[in-house]
């Protein structure tokens, strides 16, 4: 344990300044372990981060020895469970773990290394290991029992540390104060645990007794295996004590105490490197170059490039991200790349390694370029020759592949032209010719380059959104003519006073489904035919549109797009009346949903009929100057039990987008028995311009223009097909580009690291440059910790990029200022009971921020720069400062208390119950053990103590005594060892 001076009789001393033995108040011997523990804590926290990571100091015992017969097995301390386990072989009685006060743990340097037990000093307080004799009810410290020829007393036990990580340690010791006794037989060691396995580090050499009664205290260090590092399982420390019944033995066992592990310097993470194999960093599109891993590792604690895991990135390659130490990485595009590395090993990540414009691929190859005598053949009909047009340094190979868009079916010829091609499939076909020349090899691909057509003819027809308007409005016509397979190649529409949005000329249009406007009243024809690849149609569709003045009273007229229908289908209708009308209200007989049957929009639309029959549709129009007409119109639908082709129908989640974004779209088709859906996306990115799905999701567009939709279902009447135009519309806006937002510190101590974060909508690809930082460039959208070395003002830009553009680049300082070189003051030393003012400097300057003290309620004003203090014991006190620009310092002063006090026995005291000197008491401090004795004038004895908290109220045996002169007699032990008898005379006083 650690030693404490000895009062001596009217002899004033220099007291050891941790000495919470010595205070029998309860008030001071609270204080004391109070500040005891504060003062350990700032003593264990000023170990450097890197070496003390662990630490067991057993606890104290602050009711000095009661915590005797604690068994080490199942105690708790701040670092878990401690446990006891057998070893080897154990007698009935064998000696016992003990976690106590019973033998004063540690060693102190200026007593000799001395410690003492609760045997000889009642007043210990230090908690420590120790092995002690088997007993239910005390331990007296480190010793044990050993007979020869018995075997009860037979110890082979283990006690054992809690779980211990070391994570993140390396280079690791663990040092330990202990006192033991030694044997050929009889002896102790420190024991290490992993995965399962005991190891034994060190049998620890005997240190033997100071004198009798007390033992000698040593330090003992030993280094963990090498498995210790790092480790992803928990380790434990352990003590093992080992006795026979040779009958050869010590009174000293074993004691431990302040068990530390410390740790070496922290490993150095890989630096990451690299190069490509034979240095080739340029080479032709189409080509692959292999990179290579140069990364250096920590010789001493890495497990190298074997365990090593890689990250590596790629700009423009395929792939674009690999984790194998030695990648192939092929490169298609010409253009200038960069090329990025993080390695990550058993310690840890190393920076990025960024090589901007690392790899240069060029535009090697012909030039592509092909034609045909025919981009248009009729199925079965026609076949094509293809002409290649490329030029290059002396193409000598050739590769052309046909690909059908609708089912994949592919042709293939290695001529130079082909000729007399048949594609068989109607719809579009992809054409991709792969040329090679002396430079190297090119390959492109024409989208669609053939539309293969289905020469049966068109069938024409057409809708038409109104059949009355006034002058000025203007009408969609949309084109429903069928073919076997599309596509129509050219629309011819007759117009007559009308004006087609789009055309340089009135009354025609070429338009597959155009808008038309009309100026004057009256009623016009309007003529539809069309030509596919087997020329016009034969018979023209023509509809009549009514021109109205829309000024005088109301006249009643409706269309609809059918009149006759199958059970389950859906009807528009449009209003087709004349004059000036402003009100409508619409009433279906014999609808399916009663929700619908009366609508007051102008042109209500999918009105559906559930029952077989002949249906009335009645319309009351009515205008602002109270004129109003009405029409019922008898039988108007007829509802048929049958089953009709279903009508396509479609909704858009969003029909404006930015460059690069997707929508989604629904069928809202009407119709029986809806089994298929082929939706045909114009303008939509390659994989997703078709979709056999009821509901297609995240359809993609990245070009700007306006884009039409089809869709052909099929249901239990057949199959239907509706172009939708204008659709979806695709923009590139400013509004389109990236939005940055970031935190990020505003000041940094230099040497200090920020942690910088971003929020980037929209973006593509972001860039972070940090001037003066570490790294000083960073691609990842949150670049976490950036560190800065110099002081100074540096400026951060953030930036960012998507199809549509750049962001407005983000531009913000970060100020480094120099840590404050702080000192709290040479250490102090005072007598108990004095003050002391501490003061904080700084090296240069007047201090312009804030003072922190700890502890708090040892001071005056703990926000102070000079404070007063008096304490009672020796304590560290801490001091913090922190700059007004953010930059925060520590330091520490140790004030040293020197206590002074003596020894006596009153002469006299009045026991007469006024309150004052009512009991005879021994005073001073430092008594480890006394005996007082009183006697009367006869030599009987009347009174005896050996607690000085206990004294003579002038009784004896409960009868109150007459007043004289008494004799005593008063044995003490001090604390540091020494005893004393004193003797002399006290007057009791009534």
């Amino acid at each position: 344990m650690k030693r404490t001076a000895r009062f001596r009789y009217f002899h004033l001393r220099k007291l050891h300044s941790a000495l919470p033995c010595m205070i029998k108040s309860p008030r001071s011997r609270e204080v004391i372990r109070r500040n005891f523990i504060v003062a350990s804590l700032l003593l264990m926290s000023a170990v450097p981060a890197n070496a003390q990571f662990w630490i067991e100091q057993f606890g104290f015992d602050f009711n000095f020895c009661d915590s005797q017969a604690s068994l080490a097995d199942g105690t708790f301390t701040g670092n878990g469970q401690w446990t006891v386990t057998a070893s080897g072989v154990n007698g009935p009685v064998a000696n016992l773990w003990y976690i106590s006060s019973a033998e004063g743990g540690g060693y102190d340097p200026f007593f000799n290394n001395c410690g003492e037990r609760c045997i000889n000093n009642g007043f210990l307080f230090d908690r420590s290991l120790h092995i002690g004799e088997f007993s239910p009810t005390e331990d007296i410290g480190a010793t044990y029992n050993n007979f020869a020829g018995l075997n009860f007393f037979q110890t082979d036990f283990r006690a054992e540390s809690p779980n211990i990580s070391t994570a993140g340690e390396y280079g690791i010791s663990v040092q330990f104060n202990y006192a033991a006794g030694q044997t050929p037989s009889d002896f102790a060691s420190v024991d290490y645990f992993q995965n399962g396995t005991w190891i034994e580090l060190a049998v620890l050499p005997a240190t033997g007794e100071c004198f009798t009664g007390s033992i000698n205290w040593q330090s003992f260090s030993v280094n963990l295996p090498a498995s210790a590092n790092n480790s992803a399982t928990p380790i434990k420390i352990g003590f093992r004590w080992r006795n026979g019944f040779d009958g050869d033995e010590q009174a000293l066992s074993v004691a431990i105490d302040d068990v530390q592990l410390f740790a070496g310097p922290d490993p150095n993470p890989p630096v990451a490197n690299f190069n490509t194999v034979n240095g080739i960093v340029q080479v032709c599109e189409n080509n692959c170059i292999t990179f290579n891993s140069t990364t250096t590792y920590d010789a001493t604690y890495s497990t190298g490039e074997a365990n090593a895991t890689f990250a590596w990135t790629f700009q423009g390659g395929t792939p674009a991200t690999s984790s194998q130490p030695s990648p192939t990485v092929c490169y298609d595009n010409p253009g200038i790349f960069d090329v990025n590395l993080v390695v990550t090993d058993n310690i840890g990540a190393s920076q990025p390694e960024f090589k901007n414009n690392f790899i240069q691929i060029l535009d090697c190859g012909p030039v592509i370029n092909i034609t045909t005598n025919n981009n248009a053949p009729c199925a079965n009909e026609e076949c094509i020759d293809f002409t290649d047009l490329s030029t290059g340094n002396g193409i000598f190979s050739w590769a052309w592949t046909f690909t059908s868009t609708v089912n994949g079916t592919q042709f293939s010829s290695n001529l130079q032209n082909p000729t007399n091609i048949c594609l068989s499939v109607p719809g579009f076909w992809n054409v991709t010719l792969q040329a090679t020349d002396a430079d190297g090899t090119e390959s492109q691909t024409y989208p669609g380059f053939i539309n293969v057509l289905d020469c049966s003819g068109p069938e024409v027809n057409f809708s038409m959104s109104r059949a009355v308007i006034c002058p000025g409005e203007c009408i969609q016509l949309t084109d429903l003519s069928i073919t076997n397979n599309p596509p129509i190649t050219a629309w011819n529409w007759t117009l007559p006073g009308g004006q087609a949005n789009g055309a340089a000329l009135p009354g025609v249009s070429t338009m597959q489904n155009p808008t038309v406007c009309y100026e004057i009243p009256g009623i016009y024809t309007i003529t539809l035919s069309a030509t596919d690849a087997e020329g016009p149609s034969a018979i023209t569709k023509t509809m009549t549109i009514t021109v109205d003045a829309c000024t005088g009273p109301p006249n009643v007229g409706i269309g609809s797009t059918v009149t006759e229908i199958c059970t389950g289908d859906c009807v528009d209708f449009f209003d087709q009346s004349l004059g000036l009308t402003e009100n409508f209200l619409w009433v279906f007989q014999g609808v399916a949903d009663p929700n619908s049957a009366v609508s007051t929009e102008e042109n209500p639309s999918v009105i559906c009929y559930s029952t077989a029959g002949t249906y009335n549709v009645t319309l009351t129009v009515s205008n602002s100057n109270g004129q109003i007409d009405f029409q019922t119109f008898t039988d108007y639908i007829t509802v048929n039990d049958c089953i009709n082709p279903p009508v396509p129908r479609i909704e858009v989640s969003q029909d404006t987008i930015c460059a690069g974004d997707c929508v989604n779209f629904a069928d809202v088709s009407t119709g029986f028995g809806i089994n298929s859906w082929i939706w045909n996306f114009q303008g939509a990115v390659a994989g997703s311009t078709t979709s056999t799905a009821q509901n297609p999701q995240n359809v993609c567009y990245n070009q700007t223009g306006s884009y039409a939709v089809s869709l052909e279902i099929i249901g239990s009447g057949g199959d239907s097909i509706r172009v939708f135009n204008q659709v979806v519309t695709v923009v590139s806006t400013p509004a389109c580009r990236p939005q940055i937002a970031f935190t990020a510190p505003d000041t940094l101590c230099a040497g200090d690291c920020g942690q910088f974060m971003g929020n980037f909508t929209n973006a593509d690809s972001v860039r972070w440059t940090f001037p003066g930082g570490t790294p000083s460039t960073s691609t990842a959208r949150n670049p976490g910790l950036v560190c800065f070395d110099e002081v100074g003002e540096y400026t951060i830009l953030v930036e960012a990029w998507n199809e549509a553009g750049a962001a407005p680049p983000q531009v913000f300082d970060v100020v480094v200022t120099t840590r404050p070189d702080l000192s709290a003051g040479p250490d102090r030393t005072i007598n108990s009971g004095a003050t002391i003012q501490l003061t904080a400097s700084l090296a240069t300057g007047s201090p312009t921020g804030e003072f922190t003290w700890q502890p708090f309620e040892m001071v005056d004003d703990f926000t102070a720069q000079t404070v007063s203090t008096s304490p009672d014991e020796s304590i560290i006190f801490i001091v913090y400062f922190k700059q007004d620009m953010g930059c925060t310092a520590v330091d520490t002063v140790k004030v040293n208390v020197n206590f002074v006090a003596a020894i006596g026995v009153p002469t006299a005291f009045s026991p007469n119950g006024d309150g004052r000197n009512d009991v005879l008491f021994v005073l001073g401090q430092g008594i480890a053990r006394m005996e007082f004795k009183i006697f009367n004038r006869y030599g009987l004895l009347v009174f005896e103590s050996r607690n000085q908290a206990l004294g003579w109220d002038g009784t004896d045996g409960g009868r109150d005594l007459n007043p004289g002169t008494f004799v005593y007699t008063l044995e003490v032990t001090f604390a540091d060892g020494p005893r004393e008898v004193f003797t002399g005379d006290v007057t009791l006083i009534k």
